[in-house]
């Protein structure tokens, strides 16, 4: 009777083993399996590889808990008939049942949830060898199962969605995993492929360019006080641009004594994208092109402005200064309690990611200024006001019908 005893309570060990190992692998997220087999070892491999096989892994685990909750009914069922007699077979089932619920199955899942990683690196090996020993039992049974499945399944796989993505993020944020500024950089860079070169591009009207048959000594002092390393070549007329004069060439001429020298001498070719080219394909063309400017078309192939790496770089990590650069600008400069100003040629995706907010029927390739534009439906003016919500934007100040300054009040509530 002791042998009984002891092997009813061997049992209810593996049942308990058992519930603690299928939970420990299931709540393993693909990117902590792939962690755990290139840093764990030998186990962490064997972790991956059964996790690999999700059918025979979990066949296993169930052949071997079942078979130890089978077990563990047969001996209560044999020593309750032995001790107390067939009229306390039911009750006694009962307590097992109970037995079975709260120390084989609640208890061992919800530890497994919180060790997960551990259970399942410490039982990857003897799991694989079992995997093994059942292998026959395990083939029919999964095969068996599959069959039925297939009327059940979708013919489509289901795939990562951006928003689930997006969910990951937001989590490792309240987690504390990511920083609020990474979470902000990682979205930005997923909206990439959703922005457009117009959004961020300086316009025509803003570009500062030389013609190509200047001479470098008439051009040192614009080009100084504009400060660019890069600079459009204009060639009859400012928008016929041929190509793009770089400030080192240009120096490395003044320094040999070469004013003489004609900018359309050391111009280089230059890059021409349309106004709808996705920001992540210019980041690509302007690597395989080894090149940080491009000068933007517009549909009628006409000169509609120029950007820069620098451009797509803000669009991810915010505002990039350089000594040039006027030290009041901002694209969201603070002027009061919820009070903001707004550069108008900002992206409407970094002003929200920035502040937390949406704009009511923006899309992601416009700016503040085309979104104004857009709402209006006219010309804007001073004192134009944009109800977003419970938000709203203000014109602050136009010049030629340009919006050049736009303030924003978020409401508190």
């Amino acid at each position: 009777m002791l042998g009984n005893l002891a092997l009813l309570l061997l049992c209810l060990i593996f049942s308990a083993v058992f519930s603690a190992i299928e939970t420990a692998f299931t709540s393993l997220p693909p990117h902590r399996i792939s962690f755990l087999a290139d840093n764990r070892g030998l186990r962490g491999r064997t972790v991956a590889r059964l996790a690999r096989n999700p059918g025979i892994l979990l066949t296993t685990i169930l052949i071997g808990n079942n078979l130890a909750n089978i077990g563990a009914a047969a001996l209560v069922t044999l020593l309750t008939e032995h001790l107390l007699g067939t009229r306390f077979i039911s009750i006694m089932s009962g307590v097992l049942t109970l037995i079975v619920l709260i120390f084989c199955e609640v208890t061992p899942k919800r530890i497994a949830i919180m060790r997960n990683e551990t259970i399942a690196l410490a039982t990857s090996i003897p799991l694989r060898w079992l995997s093994i020993i059942f292998r026959p039992v395990v083939l029919a049974v999964s095969w068996i199962s599959s069959v039925i499945s297939r009327f059940f399944s979708s013919s489509e796989k289901e795939q990562l969605s951006m928003a689930e993505i997006m969910n990951i993020v937001t989590i490792g944020e309240t987690e504390g995993v990511l920083k609020k500024y990474e979470g902000r950089m990682v979205r930005r860079v997923f909206h990439l492929d959703d922005l457009t070169v117009k959004t961020v591009m300086t316009p025509r009207v803003d570009v500062f360019s030389v013609s190509s048959g200047a001479y470098l000594s008439d051009i040192v002092a614009d080009i100084e006080k504009n400060g660019f390393s890069r600079i459009p070549v204009f060639e009859g007329n400012e928008e016929n641009v041929v190509g793009v004069l770089l400030a080192k060439e240009m120096l490395g001429m003044l320094s040999k004594g070469r004013q003489d020298v004609r900018v359309k001498e050391i111009m280089k070719e230059p890059i021409f994208v349309p106004e709808t080219f996705k920001l992540n394909k210019l980041f690509s063309t302007f690597l395989a092109e080894r090149s940080k400017i491009a000068i933007v078309i517009d549909e009628y192939g006409g000169f509609s402005g120029v950007t820069t790496l620098e451009d797509i770089a803000e669009e991810v990590f915010g505002e990039i200064f350089d000594e040039t650069d006027p030290t009041t600008f901002s694209a969201i400069h603070k002027i009061g309690d919820n009070r903001y100003r707004l550069s108008p040629d900002s992206s409407l995706p970094m002003i929200e990611s920035s502040l937390g907010i949406s704009f009511p029927g923006g899309a992601p390739d416009q700016t503040v200024s085309g979104y104004i534009l857009e709402r209006l439906e006219r010309m804007p003016r001073r004192g134009d006001t944009l109800e977003l919500g419970k938000h709203r934007m203000i014109v602050e100040r136009v010049r030629r019908h340009r919006v050049r300054s736009v303030a924003l009040e978020l409401s508190n509530l």
